[in-house]
């Protein structure tokens, strides 16, 4: 089995501290990683901006900066300017005022490139993902980059990709580190069962990774996938039975004892691993705090899941209805499924109110 965080095909990552903190652990402990991004967001940050058209340029910076007051300014101010180049190149000028025209779209070119550009280096400098944008390359890290605004079939496209997700019993899904925060849950081994959203399974603690370099990260992660690869085969087993047993009041006790028996045992083991793995070791000793990641395993239904693309990811009712109708063909909408998340525990308040960069 691969564990394949990628995330909801409906959720469009919002480029803020708290939410790539999690990119570096994803990297170096999951198969594959990756996230869905808007479509402007994702061009400045996977292509090379230099190569541009002075076009495409300033349709990027339109769509970035288009609901940003300061922004949207500039962009009326360039569309007028641009009109009346547009104007004076349809006449006929001296090669002196060409020159002059040339010019000023150069500049204009110019100052937008600037804009881009900054946006991306301050992007990846508040949020410490610049290491991981080599991973994109290994085929590691998966930026899908989709652009809804131009979608005239959105809908059916999420309907699509959600029950493509749901169906697919080799990969997992990882999903947002607040889920904690608005459904109730408890651990495998507590004892109240009645009227939970989700079963968690807390696997492996692994501290904040953000100032390994690309290398450092490389490095931990070539030595963790081999170690992981027994709990890999005994996950897919666990999630083949699980399968047949529907995620009911009256069966958490029985997952909960499959939990126990199946996965437990690889828990201390491999979390020693990661303890003792050299970069991993050195942070932990020289931290002054304890701030840290959990690796959480939750179980829950399909049709539970699907209630969480509605609730948090804002699908509409009726897409959702479409998607539970979808689902059922393939699926019971009861059985047990699994996902994998992060906790995210601090002992100081380190997240950084970091102003929203376009």
């Amino acid at each position: 089995m691969k564990i394949t965080s990628q995330s909801s095909p409906t959720t469009i990552f919002n480029p803020d501290y708290e939410s790539s903190i999690t990119f570096h652990p994803s990297i170096i402990l999951f198969d594959k990683f990756s996230i869905v991004i808007d479509d402007a967001w994702g061009k400045t940050l996977l292509e090379d901006i230099d190569t541009w058209s002075a076009e495409k340029i300033y349709k990027t910076f339109k769509d970035l900066y288009d609901d940003d007051e300061i922004g949207i300014e500039n962009v009326r101010k360039y569309e007028m300017e641009r009109q009346e180049l547009k104007e004076m190149i349809a006449k006929k000028y001296n090669g002196k005022e060409i020159a002059m025209q040339k010019y000023l779209i150069s500049r204009f070119i110019a100052q937008f490139k600037k804009t881009l550009n900054d946006s991306r280096n301050e992007t990846y400098k508040h949020n410490k993902i610049q290491e991981c944008i080599p991973f994109i390359k290994d085929g590691i890290f998966i930026i899908n980059s989709v652009d809804f605004k131009q979608m005239d079939n959105k809908e059916h496209v999420l309907i699509s990709e959600i029950t493509k997700v749901l169906s697919n019993r080799k990969e997992i899904q990882g999903l947002h580190h607040s889920l904690e925060q608005m459904y109730s849950h408890v651990n495998y081994d507590e004892m109240e069962t009645d009227m939970i959203d989700f079963l968690k399974i807390p696997l492996w603690d692994i501290p904040f990774l953000d100032e390994l370099t690309y290398k450092q990260l490389k490095y931990t992660r070539n030595a963790l996938q081999p170690v992981m690869a027994p709990f890999k085969i005994k996950l897919q087993e666990f999630w083949d039975e699980i399968n047949t047993i529907q995620f009911i009041d009256e069966n958490i006790e029985q997952l909960k004892q499959l939990c126990q028996s199946k996965l437990q045992p690889f828990v201390q083991p491999l979390q020693q691993t990661i303890d003792e793995s050299l970069y991993i070791s050195q942070i932990r000793n020289k931290s002054q705090n304890n701030n840290k990641l959990t690796l959480c395993l939750g179980i829950t239904s399909v049709d539970k899941l699907i209630q969480y693309y509605e609730k948090v990811e804002t699908v509409l009712p009726y897409v959702a209805s479409e998607i539970k109708q979808q689902a059922s063909r393939y699926l019971d909408l009861k059985a047990a499924q699994l996902f994998v998340y992060f906790k995210i525990h601090t002992s100081t308040e380190i997240i950084p109110e970091i102003e929203t960069i376009h």
